[in-house]
């Protein structure tokens, strides 16, 4: 399966935490997340500068990371474009038999004020 190495990787962890007298659930919880989380996280990170460089056009630059999220900050003339450049690297599949991972786009002048702004379609590629 597409899984099997993770599997076998799991399998052999809990049965070196039995094997030690370890709390199983909580050595494989940690160690079985490891992997996704860092996966997920070098994503973010290759995604993150993709939209870093895809601004450097346009009125808007990336301010701050916050674990799976990008707060910027876009003149009010740039919105729209950022949007399209922002969703379209944002939505990126992972591989061929995945959907894209979901994106929620929100715009407002201060953190309070924030709204959701609909994705614009269609989404063009980077």
């Amino acid at each position: 399966t597409k899984y099997a190495t993770l599997f076998s990787w799991c399998s052999r962890v809990t049965r070196r935490a039995r094997s030690h007298g370890g709390v199983v659930h909580t050595a494989l919880f940690q160690r079985a997340r490891q992997v996704p989380q860092g996966t997920s996280s070098e994503l973010f990170k290759t995604v993150m500068l993709n939209v870093h460089w895809a601004l450097r056009d346009v009125d808007a630059s990336v301010l701050l990371p916050l674990h799976d999220e990008l707060l910027l900050h876009v003149h009010a003339d740039a919105v729209d474009t950022t949007a399209q450049i922002v969703a379209a690297h944002m939505c990126v599949r992972v591989s061929r038999s995945m959907p894209p991972l979901p994106v929620q786009l929100r715009v407002g002048a201060h953190w309070a004020a924030l709204r959701p702004l609909p994705l614009p379609l269609p989404l063009p590629l980077p």
